[in-house]
C-alpha cells in the first residue's frame, strides 16, 4: 500500500530558479576555472656533506685524476633515488582530486567572449564539428565529438583521455569547429574551450555512427537508445531544488575518456563535480545498444553542511496530454511531452504509477520510503497518431529509470511539476532526498544504474496504466476520471474488480468494463469533492485478494 503524504502547492513566484532546465538561469550561472592535475614534484638529489679528520685538515687535499672523477660521478648517478612514478589514473585518482578540492574555496572562472556568449540559441546551434576531426577512430563501436563555449553554455571544460593509466589533454582547437558567418573573431574562436562532449555509436545501423550520449550545460547528460531522440535528461545532483531561497546548479567542469579497446562495446567516462557547496567524482560506465545502460558510481564531498539535495535526478517536460485536457488550447496535437508519468517500485515490490501535469501553481509530492527497487520518467504513448508531431517526434523520447544499487537509506521521491506556457522549458523534475543532511567535509558513496530506452510494456504478471483521461460529467461541474488498464496476459481479468479512494470527498459511480478490441480493462468515476483542498486518488485492480495491476496515483487539483 502506498501511504498518503502532505503534499504542497507553491505559487510560481516562490520557486525562483526551481526549472531542472531553464536555459537562462544556465547562462547566468558561475563558471569553475580548472585545478591543474596534480604532477610529481622534482625531486633533487640532497648535497652530501664531508667531514674532515682533524688530523688532516689542514693537508691540502689531492687532486682527483679525470678517470677518478668520471668514476665518482657514475658511482653518484647510480646511487641516486629514481623520483617515484606518478600511480596509473583510476577512479581514486578523481575521488582524491574531488576531495582536495572541497577543502578549497569556490571559485568561478571567467566568462566566455562577449560575441559568443551573445549568441542566441539558434545561432549557436549552427556551429558544427567537423565529424572528421572526431576521436577514437580506430574504435569500431564509439566516436567522441566536442561542443564549444557559447549562448546559455558558457562554462568551459576540460577533456582527457586515458590509456592504460596514462593521460593525456585534448586540447581545444578552433579548427575541430565550422562557424560559418557567425560574428566571431578569430580571437574569440580561438578563446572558446569546450563546453562539453557527446558520444557517438553505431546503435541504429551497422558503421553508422548516432548521437547517443551527450554531456553539456552544467552536470546536466542525456542518452538515448536505438531508434529514440532525445528527451528526458538527467543531472549529477540537483540542490534546494523547489526551494525559495532558489536553485543551485552543481557543474561537471572534468572529464577523462577511458580509450577502449577496438572491439569493446563499453565506454568509461569519469568527470569532476564543483559547486558553492559540493564537489564530487563520478564514474559512468556506458553502454549503447538498443537500450543504453549506464553505470554510475558518484562519490560527494559537501562544502557546508546540506540539507536539501537530490540524488539521481531527472529532469524532463510535460505541456499537455490526455490526463490535463484543458491547457491544450488551440493546438492540433493531442500530446505535448516527453515523458507522460512516474514509474515506482517501492521497497516492497508495488509498482506505482503516477501521471504527470502541467499545473496551475507548482506542485510537490512526495513518496516517503525505504530505497525504492526502482524509478523513473516514462513516456509510455509510443505512436504517432498520439502527438501528430512530425517534426518533434515525441512518441520516439526515450523513458529513463534509475535503479538503485545498494541502501540510500531512509528518504523520500520527490516530484516536482511546474507550471510551463509552452514545449520549450523542462517542468519535471523526479530525485531521491535523503532524510539525514549532509555534514561539511564528510564523503558520501551512491551508486545506481540509469536505463535508456523504451519502457518495458505490460508485463504478464501485472496490469499497467496506458492511459489516463480526464473529462466533466455530462450536465454536470464534477469531474470524469477514466484510467484504461493493459496486460500482457488477460487472464489477469478474470474476477477482477477495481478498488479507487480519495483523501477528499467521494467517488461516485465507479464502473468496469473490458475493451477486448483494444485488449484494454477500463474503469471510470465521478469524483465528487468535499472542499476546494486538492484530492489525492488511489486505484487498483483486484482479483480476489490479490492485487493484479500496479498502483495508479493521482492529484486533482481544482482549476
Amino acid at each position: 500500500m502506498v501511504p498518503s503524504f502532505p503534499f504542497l502547492v507553491l505559487k510560481p513566484a516562490a520557486v525562483a530558479g526551481v526549472i531542472g532546465w531553464v536555459f537562462g538561469q544556465l547562462a547566468t550561472l558561475p563558471v569553475v576555472v580548472p585545478e591543474p592535475i596534480a604532477t610529481k614534484a622534482d625531486l633533487m638529489p640532497d648535497q652530501a656533506g664531508t667531514q674532515t679528520d682533524p688530523e688532516v685538515k689542514d693537508r691540502p687535499a689531492a687532486k682527483a685524476s679525470d678517470e677518478d672523477e668520471q668514476e665518482i660521478a657514475a658511482a653518484q648517478e647510480d646511487t641516486e633515488p629514481d623520483a617515484p612514478a606518478d600511480p596509473p589514473f583510476s577512479f581514486e585518482t578523481v575521488i582524491a582530486e574531488a576531495k582536495a578540492l572541497s577543502a578549497r574555496s569556490y571559485q568561478a572562472p571567467p566568462d566566455p567572449p562577449a560575441a559568443a556568449k551573445a549568441l542566441d540559441y539558434d545561432a549557436y546551434r549552427r556551429i558544427r564539428f567537423q565529424e572528421r576531426r572526431a576521436d577514437l577512430q580506430s574504435s569500431e563501436s564509439f566516436r567522441v565529438q566536442y561542443a564549444p563555449r557559447g549562448s546559455l553554455f558558457s562554462r568551459a571544460v576540460d577533456i582527457y583521455f586515458v590509456s592504460d593509466g596514462t593521460v593525456s589533454e585534448r586540447p581545444y582547437d578552433p579548427k575541430d569547429f565550422n562557424f560559418y558567418d557567425l560574428p566571431l573573431s578569430e580571437e574569440e574562436k580561438a578563446d572558446l574551450d569546450f563546453a562539453g562532449f557527446r558520444l557517438l555509436s553505431p546503435i541504429n545501423a551497422p558503421g553508422k555512427f548516432d548521437e547517443v550520449l551527450s554531456f553539456l550545460g552544467a552536470s546536466y547528460f542525456r542518452a538515448i537508445g536505438a531508434g529514440d531522440t532525445y528527451g528526458t535528461s538527467a543531472r549529477g545532483l540537483a540542490i534546494r531544488t523547489a526551494s525559495p531561497e532558489g536553485e543551485e546548479f552543481p557543474h561537471f567542469h572534468r572529464f577523462w575518456l577511458e580509450v577502449p579497446a577496438q572491439d569493446a562495446t563499453q565506454l568509461t567516462v569519469y568527470a569532476l563535480l564543483d559547486s558553492p557547496s559540493v564537489t564530487g567524482a563520478f564514474a559512468f560506465d556506458v553502454a549503447p545498444g538498443f537500450a543504453t545502460i549506464m553505470d554510475v558510481q558518484a562519490v560527494f564531498f559537501p562544502r557546508r553542511d546540506l540539507e536539501n539535495v537530490g540524488i539521481a535526478p531527472l529532469s524532463s517536460m510535460f505541456e499537455f496530454g490526455s490526463q490535463d485536457p484543458l491547457l491544450r488550447k488551440r493546438d492540433y496535437r493531442p500530446n505535448v511531452h516527453d515523458a507522460d508519468g512516474l514509474a515506482i517500485r517501492l521497497a516492497n515490490g508495488e509498482r506505482v504509477w503516477r501521471p504527470l501535469v502541467n499545473p496551475q501553481n507548482v506542485e510537490i509530492s512526495s513518496f516517503a520510503e525505504k530505497t525504492p527497487l526502482s524509478f523513473g520518467l516514462e513516456q509510455r504513448e509510443r505512436t504517432f497518431s498520439a502527438f501528430a508531431d512530425d517534426e518533434a517526434a515525441y512518441e520516439t523520447r526515450p523513458s529513463v529509470t534509475i535503479t538503485p544499487k545498494g541502501d540510500w537509506g531512509s528518504g523520500r521521491l520527490m516530484l516536482v511539476e511546474i507550471p510551463t506556457p509552452n514545449e520549450f522549458n523542462d517542468n519535471i523534475v523526479a530525485f531521491w532526498r535523503p532524510k539525514t543532511p549532509w555534514k561539511k567535509g564528510e564523503r558520501i558513496d551512491i551508486a545506481y544504474r540509469l536505463h535508456w530506452g523504451e519502457a518495458l510494456g505490460p508485463q504478464p504478471a501485472i496490469a499497467t496504466v496506458a492511459k489516463t483521461r480526464i473529462g466533466q460529467e455530462i450536465g454536470g461541474d464534477r469531474p470524469l476520471i477514466i484510467v484504461d488498464f493493459e496486460a500482457g496476459d488477460p487472464a489477469l481479468w478474470a474476477n477482477a474488480n477495481p478498488m479507487v479512494t480519495t483523501s477528499n470527498g467521494s467517488i461516485v459511480g465507479l464502473t468496469h468494463r473490458l475493451i477486448p478490441e483494444e485488449g484494454l480493462y477500463r474503469i471510470s468515476f465521478l469524483l465528487d469533492k468535499d472542499d476546494p483542498r486538492p484530492a489525492e486518488l488511489r486505484g487498483v485492480i483486484q482479483s480476489g485478494n490479490r492485487q493484479v495491476s500496479e498502483t495508479w496515483l493521482f492529484r486533482w487539483t481544482d482549476l
